[in-house]
């Protein structure tokens, strides 16, 4: 006789259409053993039997992508009077992408599983399903999710579970879950512990909510893995035996076991449900809420379900998972039950009756919530607020929400009518400093509000251009709006700098930490300008040229009218600045001649063009020496009369300008004979 595994075999062969098969073949010999075995009651007047559930051990199993492996599952059916207890199993695969795929595995009638390693990389999981010989309409199913060596955990360990913060290793089952025995003596009390999940590639911390308490017999969920080990713990309170299961793929945590003393046991003994007593049709966003009351740390979560007092909801009335309720357009007038059950004790529940009523022909606002309620932003960033407004009536609110803000110092601290928070990168830090409100005026409800309030923090600035004329080709003064930046380099020390070449021309700029590309935008504008609220000359070499900021006025520059190589250095921290020559040096240029006497007409050749930089107040000068104490030098500039002396003083009258043309002559003491001259060019800064 061909068993069932055989018709599996066979059928998978005609295609990739075998995971659906499977089922359908499952349920259609349960149907044939049902039939055969159950055709009628008992003829002894014994009530017929009757299948209450099937239940499957293990339900859940990890899987090591590549791997083969062997496990023996086992059904245990439930039912009342002389009910059959035989199950029929049937193997069906579930790609990635949801949709059934053909698998390679195999499993015997005896609940034997063997996994191929070979199975498809596009293949997720396995379902093992169990169905009732007897009842084919009960049935329960063992989920195999594959994972790749890469994601699966070594190991885990609960640090701080017996004091300190030596861990406990914990090594994973062969169904892919980590187990814990613990022993609370009565002098212990509790045990705190955090998790720490080591997996091949790297290592996670799962957290607790604020509230790490675990209940006996409830699943926790984990939330999703963090990099750093987090500051609150789970906590067991009460002497007893316990045992600590975790699932890190599926991310839960359940807490069984027996208590000392029975009394500590955690316990539901009620539950409330507060909300709208009357709705509108075709209204949503109704918000319940249930106050659950507990012994002993038992959670508190619930789910939600809604009904009608009679007869059947409309298409698209329903209560989510938070406890808002929408109701459709097409609800009828008349009574709903909505209710909160306990998730730990499923027999404590609340419920309220809401009435469904026509909407009212003006719309009414009766609340308005901003959010978030509390924020932190730095300076110089922004934040989005939202007001979520909530209405009686029916249809859109004939009124707009308006936005303020109180406690800035600065203008460009400011909220705009979207809700979009601007901190001026200015602005003083402090705790709760802001308050944002948005308001709401209807004629039938009068004025509503809500506020939130903003912590202001120290800013960090990420980028940071140069704008102005020449050294970026921007703009001519004065209408700037055309202006746009060149990045400076943000430096380890978190200042910015740009060097670059300024030509004769006076260059004007400023720096903008937004590389506006339309000055006249106040929208997305902060920027660096004189504090002195002036077109300002620069200084070369002085430290912390004042800086403050401007939003809204586009005539604030800083001026530099001598031609050179600089180099400009931004202290956004102290709103101050520098800017230097990087060719120049301070004092005189020193140039040797040769020994005229040996080298008539000098001997020597000058550079083409000498630049002298001034870095500061005082003369800069070039020199020239010679070892020839007998001749004396004069100096002319673009033909004019010459001077005596060994010194051209850049800062004289007729040569404080770059660009001349400098004859030198020689002459020897006494003697009216001169070579010929020899001229070069002279840039003074």
């Amino acid at each position: 006789m061909m068993s069932q595994n055989d018709v599996f075999t066979l059928t998978r062969k005609s295609g990739r259409l075998i995971s659906g098969l499977a089922l359908l073949l499952v349920i259609a010999a349960a149907l044939l053993v049902g039939s055969c075995k159950h055709g009628s009651s008992s003829s002894s007047g014994d009530p017929a039997p009757t299948i209450t559930g099937v239940t499957v051990t293990p339900s859940t199993l990890i899987a090591t992508r590549g791997e083969s492996k062997i496990k023996q599952f086992t059904a245990d059916v439930t039912g009342t009077g002389n009910f059959d207890k035989t199950v029929i199993w049937g193997l069906s695969g579930v790609g990635n992408d949801g949709a059934s795929r053909e698998v390679l595995s195999k499993f015997t009638q005896a609940g034997v599983l063997t996994i191929n390693a070979g199975e498809d990389a596009a293949l997720k999981e396995l379902k093992f399903t169990a169905v009732s010989a007897a009842d084919p309409a009960k049935s329960a199913v063992a989920t195999i999710t594959f994972r790749d060596a890469s994601e699966v955990y070594d190991s885990i360990q609960l640090v701080g579970i017996n004091g300190g913060n030596t861990p406990v290793n914990v090594t994973a089952n062969e169904d892919g879950l980590f187990t814990y025995d613990k022993v609370i003596s009565e002098a212990e009390g509790s045990a705190m512990f955090n998790i720490k999940l080591i997996k091949q590639s790297d290592t996670k911390w799962f957290a607790p909510g604020v509230d790490g308490t675990l209940a006996l017999g409830y699943e926790t969920p984990l939330g999703d893995p963090v990099a750093a080990e987090p500051s609150v713990k789970w906590k067991i309170n009460g002497a007893g035996t316990y045992t600590i299961t975790l699932d890190p793929y599926n991310k839960t945590l359940k807490l069984t076991g027996t208590l000392n003393n029975p009394a500590l046991a955690p316990t539901v003994t009620g539950v409330t449900v507060n909300g709208p007593a009357k709705v509108d049709k075709g209204a949503g966003g109704h918000q319940y809420t249930a106050g659950v009351t507990v012994t002993n740390g038992a959670p508190q979560a619930v789910t939600w379900s809604v009904a009608r007092e009679s007869g059947n909801l409309a298409d698209g009335t329903a209560i989510n998972g938070t406890g808002i309720l929408t109701v459709a357009a097409a609800e009828a007038v008349g009574n709903l039950i909505v209710t909160a059950a306990s998730n730990f004790d499923t027999t404590k529940k609340g419920s309220m009756t809401v009435i469904v009523q026509e909407p009212a022909s003006v719309p009414t606002v009766y609340s308005i919530a901003v959010s978030p309620k509390t924020a932190s932003v730095e300076q110089g960033k922004t934040q989005a607020f939202i007001a979520v407004v909530e209405k009686s009536g029916f249809g859109d609110t004939p009124a707009t929400v308006t936005w303020s803000l109180t406690g800035n110092d600065k203008a460009g601290t400011n909220i705009e009518q979207d809700g979009t928070l601007r901190i001026a990168r200015d602005e003083p830090v402090g705790v709760n400093k802001l308050t944002i409100k948005a308001e709401i005026t209807t004629t039938a409800s009068g004025t509503k509000s809500d506020t939130a309030t903003v912590t202001v923090t120290q800013g960090t600035l990420g980028a940071l251009w140069i704008v102005g004329t020449s050294f970026t080709g921007g703009w001519t003064e004065p209408t700037p709006e055309t202006g746009i930046g060149t990045a400076m380099t943000l430096e380890a020390d978190g200042t910015f700098t740009w060097t670059g070449n300024v030509p004769a021309t006076p260059s004007y700029f400023r720096f903008s930490p937004d590389n506006k590309t339309n000055w006249g935008d106040l929208k997305y504008g902060d920027w660096y300008v004189p504090a002195d609220g002036a077109n300002s000359g620069v200084v070369l070499g002085a430290a912390g040229n004042p800086v403050k900021f401007q939003t809204n006025d586009v005539d604030f520059n800083w001026v530099i009218t001598n031609p050179s190589t600089y180099k400009i250095t931004v202290n956004p921290q102290t709103l101050s600045f520098t800017i230097d020559d990087t060719r120049g040096t301070a004092g005189g240029i020193t140039v040797t001649v040769p020994n005229p006497v040996t080298t008539p007409a000098l001997g020597f050749t000058p550079p083409a063009n000498l630049v002298i930089h001034k870095t500061g107040a005082g003369d800069r000068s070039l020199n020239f020496t010679t070892s020839n104490a007998d001749y004396t030098y004069s100096w002319s500039v673009d033909g004019g009369t010459p001077v005596d002396g060994a010194t051209f003083n850049v800062n004289a009258a007729n040569y404080a300008v770059g660009g001349h043309s400098v004859v030198l002559i020689a002459k020897k003491d006494g003697v009216p004979w001169s070579p010929a001259p020899i001229a070069f060019t002279v840039e003074a800064n």
